[in-house]
């Protein structure tokens, strides 16, 4: 019972705290259930498959670096506009590691991959097998973009995507 009760006590101090400081950039219903990453606000526990059918743990990259992860949709049009975007400035994030994550088939993402030229030793992208993020983030737009800091703690999420500026700006305060 005392766990319930601790357990209680820090979602509420969480809604609270987040509520009163929208520290990151979302609304918050607290009349509803908060999703998962409103909870820990750390990176989430996922393996994804690359194009090479090799994967990559969230939980294994770099914790000394701000990490942002974009879930996307192969054919969406916001999507392919925030992938091109990025890459485009990429120059601007080279101390910043891309995670891009979709649910699509492989076969579309190796295509999305090579079309849009996401590569480097600061990008990643590939599928998420077990349909994880979506229930996670509670995603209702793509692209849903997380901001997490060097110590992979949550700081903004953008809902519908963000502007390669506003990520700019957001990063040069961490």
């Amino acid at each position: 019972m005392l766990k319930y009760i601790v357990a209680f006590n820090l979602i509420f101090v969480s809604v609270f705290g987040l509520a009163q400081q929208g520290s990151i950039g979302i609304k918050i219903d607290t009349s509803k259930p908060l999703p998962p990453y409103l909870v820990t606000r750390k990176l989430p526990v996922l393996a994804i498959r690359n194009v090479d059918s090799s994967f990559t743990s969230l939980s294994k990259l770099p914790k000394n670096k701000p990490t942002i992860i974009i879930y996307f949709n192969t054919n969406c049009e916001h999507c392919q506009d925030e992938a091109k975007q990025i890459i485009e400035n990429k120059n601007v994030f080279d101390k910043v590691q891309f995670v891009f994550i979709s649910t699509d088939a492989v076969p579309l993402l190796k295509t999305f991959k090579e079309k849009y030229n996401i590569n480097g030793a600061n990008f990643y992208l590939g599928r998420d097998q077990k349909y994880i993020l979506p229930a996670f983030y509670n995603i209702r737009f793509t692209p849903f973009v997380a901001v997490y800091n060097a110590k992979q703690i949550l700081e903004r999420v953008y809902e519908g995507g963000a502007k390669w500026q506003a990520l700019q700006k957001l990063i040069s305060t961490l």
